[in-house]
């Protein structure tokens, strides 16, 4: 699991707190926005990467 926190010098990192090592941190940006932005890019990407590119998702108006 992916988590945004603010370090003691006030930049923001990203961690997997599931990861093999224990707070891995992945990415460390100026702000939280930033860090906000590739947290959530980041989501996106693994959720196309379980689906697949073309998989149709129930819920819009999908003809199965």
């Amino acid at each position: 699991m992916l988590e945004v926190y603010q370090q003691d010098d006030g930049r923001f990192a990203v961690r997997d707190i599931g990861g093999p090592e224990l707070n891995d941190v992945l990415a460390v940006f100026d702000s939280q926005e930033e860090a906000d932005e590739w947290l959530l890019q980041q989501n996106l990407l693994r959720e196309e990467g379980e689906d697949g590119p073309h998989t149709m998702r129930p819920g819009g108006n999908q003809i199965f």
